[in-house]
C-alpha cells in the first residue's frame, strides 16, 4: 500500500464504505495488468537483445518467470509497507531483505560455499528460484566454441597450450549447483510466495493501524 493512502483507507474502512479484504484484492487484480504489461516489454527487449535461446518455448517461459518474480517483488513491497508505519523503516527491511536473499541466491555465492549454518537462507530466498529457472532454461542442450581458442603460455618455454573453458550448458549448470529438477518448480514456489505475502498484507491491512486517534 502507498503510504499516503493510509488515511484516506483507515477514513473510509471507518466509514464501512468496504471491508479489508475487498480493498486488499481489488488493489491486487489492479496492480496485475500493469506488472504483466512492464514484464513483457522487459523480456522483449531484454531476452532477444541479448542473444538468448531464439525459440519460442524458451522466450514465453522465460516471460513467465519474469511475470512470476515480478509479481512477488511488488507483493513484498506492499506487504512490507502494509506491516510497518514509516516509509524509511519498510525501505530499509526491503532492501535489507532483498540483499540478503540475493547474496544467498546462488550466483553471488556458490550454495557449496555458503556457511552451513547460513544455508537455510538459500531455501527461503525467492530470487534464488527465479535465478535458478532463468539458468536451466538458457544453458540446458547448449554447446559454446572458443574462436579462436583462448593461448595460455607454458612456463619455462616459448609455447602455447589452446584452451577452452566451459563448451556446453550443462558444465555451467553443474559449476553453479543449479538443479535442472526444479525449473518449473520454481514458478510454482514463486507463485506460492506470492500468495504468502498477498495474505501477509491482507492481515496486516486488517489486524494493524497505523493511525492512533
Amino acid at each position: 500500500m502507498v503510504f499516503i493512502q493510509r488515511p484516506i483507507f483507515y477514513r473510509e474502512r471507518a466509514e464501512r464504505m468496504y471491508r479489508t479484504a475487498t480493498y486488499a484484492i481489488a488493489y491486487i487484480i489492479c496492480d496485475f495488468p500493469m506488472i504483466a504489461i512492464g514484464c513483457f516489454l522487459f523480456a522483449v527487449s531484454f531476452y532477444w537483445f541479448t542473444n538468448l535461446q531464439r525459440t519460442a518455448g524458451n522466450f514465453f517461459f522465460y516471460y513467465l518467470l519474469s511475470l512470476a518474480i515480478g509479481l512477488v517483488s511488488v507483493m513484498f513491497v506492499q506487504m512490507v509497507g502494509a506491516v510497518f508505519a514509516r516509509p524509511d523503516t519498510a525501505g530499509l527491511i526491503f532492501g535489507s531483505t532483498f540483499t540478503i536473499f540475493g547474496s544467498a541466491a546462488g550466483f553471488l555465492i556458490k550454495f557449496q560455499n555458503i556457511p552451513v549454518f547460513m544455508r537455510w537462507l538459500t531455501y527461503i530466498s525467492f530470487p534464488r528460484y527465479f535465478i535458478n529457472s532463468v539458468a536451466v532454461n538458457e544453458y540446458t542442450g547448449t554447446t559454446y566454441y572458443c574462436d579462436p581458442p583462448l593461448e595460455i603460455p607454458i612456463n619455462g618455454t616459448n609455447s602455447t597450450l589452446p584452451y577452452c573453458g566451459m563448451t556446453t550448458g550443462q558444465q555451467v549448470i553443474e559449476a553453479f549447483d543449479l538443479q535442472p529438477y526444479l525449473k518449473w518448480a520454481g514458478i510454482g514456489i514463486l507463485f506460492g510466495y506470492y500468495l504468502l505475502f498477498a495474505a501477509i498484507y491482507i492481515l496486516a491491512l486488517q489486524f494493524i493501524n497505523h493511525i492512533r486517534r
